[in-house]
């Protein structure tokens, strides 16, 4: 306390102070306990706060061990980690349970750190510690709530488990059995071990390496999606979640509990969509696509039936594509369908561009022209999804029929929406790949005599004009390559092209397609570099191809250029919509999102196209909005490279939102600023939680402290820990008077009341029935 005696001194004593002085002047203003011990845990300095906390002086206090302050089951622990300290990691943070000066028991976070001698023999440790109790008493609070929905979970349709980490034993909820065809009653594997041998050996390594990052603490929770063996042998593939809800004091994992869910048939209609877009991946024709997308939604739902119509050239009727599922009669009957807005289900629905549905076509005026075929064909529901371009042009219709009248469910609808996406991307790609053969044959025309390299092909002599630019290319003079078709080109082709070079100039030859083909060829210092081919051949009389002239251009940067940008936008996209956490990337002057993720758009309950219509500024809480404002100020004008901080946005419903905001920049060093990233996490559970439990805490407090009935609470031996203001004022005893006492050591009660009193207390201790008593109180 010297130094703070000294700055109430005149002037000249303040201007001696030495720089030693300074610093325990910092030291005793500081709200965190401070102290020194020798490794034997003596103390040899504690500064005021200290002391304060465990109601000792520092004289009381320097010269004693700092062991029984600690709660005993912690020591181990506590002492296991101080020996970890070395002159190369001199810091270790402990957090521990200590009694205070009242006998409570108090969390504190101590921030240690090891002194050593120059021999590297450690001489004295510091301690700097501040007390967690609130925050550890909020986190066991979440953690009892996240335990208490586990039985909610039980009852869903959701197969719940339960895994005892510590021993090794699995607990599965009968929904969990039933979902690989197992009955309540029987055995299933009781260990992680056993269980993994009902996990599909291709998801094995992938599901184990999450599970591991949860148990060690790398990750806050799980979620996969892999296969498990049924009852009956077969797979099964189910999407399970679950996290670390438990762990000790050094962080070893205790319990981890999920949920799994059925995804079969997501996963069967993601393999038919995989195949549909494959199909139009490789080029396939459209009308080829389309009737596998009309059977994958036959098979996705077994009794319904599609068909596939497109607007002709005068975009007054729909014309028949496919129909696997419907009689030759069925598709000559609709065939021609007029397009308008009174007519049947596909006419209106490629007249407005919207779905139309008849759930029962023999009840539809619309449909009376197709009353008698649809009786006859077992089409008595209907309904229509427009298959609609890019550009929001109507291409044609999906139809879907069912045998009995029949409202289309939300999945069904769902599936057929999805359905003529793809119809209508396969049928944009051949489209656009028909006008791009058109233009670049045009184009292969106009590039003969340009600086690309030239060849010519005599397909009857098989004689071969390379151009010099040609040779060059390739890294030859113009002496250098003969030629001759197969050693200048075929032998240089690489073995994976030549499929697709054959099958085009194939297709050029026989039914006239434009010749275009992109293809590596090996230059003369053995490297491969990309090329595209265009050409145009020349047929005789009786059709055959007789010469073939075109040209090739180097692509291979653009092929490199290509792939780093495929590569870098996947890993982008990947992260960006598939991460747990909100994130958008926001216009710094104005504040309006630019681009946002899913799970930004579901913290904020909005849609994606209404987030890029706000500024970050229109969701946040005004109470909130001038302190993230100003972190903004300092993040652009370099104070600060990011920030951090806890907030509340607005719901479009005037709902409140809690999130936990990260913000960084986007631009380097001595840019403008210009785009920011803002990454939210959803803490609005934690924030609710935190405030059920302190006016909970409140609550009870105001009621026991404000009732008229005595309310005394007591430990197992019969001291008193608490009693409320009533007991006080009644009986005219102060609380140090009673603390820590039995009610006969304060003297309350006589000698007969003191036997009555502790054959009570023992019955309750034993848990025996003890009804009401009079008790006679000496005030």
């Amino acid at each position: 306390m010297k130094p703070r005696k000294t700055r109430q001194q005149p002037p000249p004593a303040v201007a001696t102070l030495t720089e030693a002085d300074h610093h325990r002047l910092v030291v005793a203003d500081l709200t965190e306990t401070i102290c020194r011990f020798r490794p034997d845990g003596t103390f040899t300095y504690v500064n005021e706060v200290y002391c304060r906390l465990f109601g000792k002086t520092s004289a009381e206090l320097i010269g004693s061990r700092w062991q029984p302050v600690a709660v005993a089951e912690d020591l181990p622990m506590i002492e296991e980690k101080l020996r970890t300290l070395t002159p190369q990691n001199p810091v270790v943070v402990i957090e521990n349970r200590v009694y205070d000066r009242q006998g409570q028991v108090r969390w504190m976070q101590f921030v240690n750190r090891g002194l050593f001698d120059v021999s590297g023999r450690l001489v004295e440790m510091q301690a700097v510690g501040r007390d967690i109790t609130e925050r550890v008493l909020t986190e066991q609070k979440l953690k009892e709530s996240q335990q208490r929905w586990r039985f909610a979970l039980e009852s869903s349709g959701f197969g719940v488990w339960d895994w005892d980490v510590e021993h090794d034993q699995i607990f599965f909820s009968s929904q969990w059995k039933a979902l690989l065809g197992y009955e309540p009653q029987d055995e299933m594997p009781g260990n992680f071990s056993d269980w993994q041998a009902i996990l599909h050996p291709s998801d094995r390594l992938g599901l184990i390496s999450a599970v591991q990052d949860n148990l060690d603490g790398r990750t806050l929770s799980f979620s996969g999606e892999f296969r498990l063996r049924c009852k009956d042998g077969s797979w099964k593939w189910v999407l399970s979640r679950g996290r670390v809800i438990d762990r000790d004091l050094p962080g070893r994992a205790l319990r981890m509990i999920g949920t799994t869910a059925d995804i079969s048939k997501r996963k069967a209609a993601e393999e038919r969509e995989a195949h549909s877009l494959q199909l139009i991946a490789e080029g396939a024709p459209a009308s080829a696509v389309l009737e596998a997308i009309t059977r994958n939604v036959e098979a996705g739902h077994p009794g319904m039936r599609c068909s596939v119509m497109l607007v002709d050239a005068s975009g007054t009727r729909l014309q028949m594509k496919t129909a696997p599922g419907l009689p030759d009669y069925a598709r000559e009957a609709i065939d021609g369908m007029p397009i308008g807005p009174q007519m049947a289900c596909c006419g209106a629905a490629a007249h407005s561009g919207m779905r139309v549905i008849c759930p029962d076509v023999l009840a539809d005026a619309r449909m009376e022209p197709f009353h008698k075929m649809a009786a006859k064909a077992a089409l008595r529901a209907c309904w229509s999804e427009p298959i609609v371009s890019s550009s929001g042009k109507v291409l044609g219709t999906l139809a879907c029929y069912h045998a009995v009248p029949h409202e289309p469910a939300q999945a069904e609808i769902q599936t057929v929406a999805n359905a003529a996406r793809l119809a209508a991307l396969a049928l944009e790609r051949e489209w656009k790949e028909q006008a791009l053969r058109i233009s670049e044959e045009r184009y292969a025309r106009a590039l003969r005599g340009t600086t690309d390299g030239l060849w010519d092909w005599n397909i009857v002599t098989g004689d071969v004009y390379l151009s010099p630019r040609w040779k060059q290319m390739l890294g030859f003079s113009e002496h250098e390559l003969a030629n001759n078709r197969d050693e200048s080109f075929l032998a240089r082709l690489h073995p994976e092209d030549v499929p697709r070079v054959q099958a085009v100039r194939q297709a050029h030859f026989e039914r006239r397609e434009p010749y275009q083909v992109e293809f590596r060829l090996r230059t003369k210092d053995g490297d491969h570099k990309w090329f595209v081919a265009r050409a145009q051949a020349d047929w005789n009389e009786r059709g055959d191809a007789v010469r073939m002239t075109g040209t090739i251009s180097d692509i291979s940067e653009r092929k490199k250029a290509e792939q780093a940008l495929e590569e870098s936008e996947q890993r982008f996209r990947a992260v960006f919509e598939q991460a747990a956490v909100g994130i958008a990337v926001i216009e710094t002057p104005t504040g309006r999102f630019i681009n946002v993720n899913q799970r930004m758009c579901e913290i904020n309950r909005r849609t994606r196209e209404e987030m890029l219509q706000l500024t970050f500024m229109d969701v946040t809480y005004p109470d909130d909005l001038q302190d993230d404002l100003n972190q903004m100020e300092d993040l652009k004008s370099g104070r600060i490279s990011s920030f951090n901080m806890e907030k509340r946005n607005v719901a479009p419903n005037g709902d409140l939102t809690w999130i936990n905001l990260t913000v960084a920049p986007m631009w380097r060093p001595g840019e403008p600023p210009l785009r920011h990233i803002a990454v939210v996490e959803d803490i609005t559970e934690r924030k609710q939680a935190e405030f059920n439990y302190r006016r909970e805490l409140a609550y009870n407090q105001a009621l026991v402290d404000h009732t008229s009935a005595f309310i005394v609470v007591m430990d197992t031996e019969g001291r008193f820990v608490h009693a409320n203001t009533a007991f006080f004022t009644t009986m005219g005893y102060r609380e140090k008077e009673v603390r820590g006492k039995t009610a006969w050591e304060i003297g309350l009660m006589d000698e007969l009341e003191i036997a009555r009193s502790k054959a009570r207390f023992a019955r309750l201790l034993r848990g025996e029935d003890n009804p009401p008593a009079d008790v006679r109180l000496r005030a």
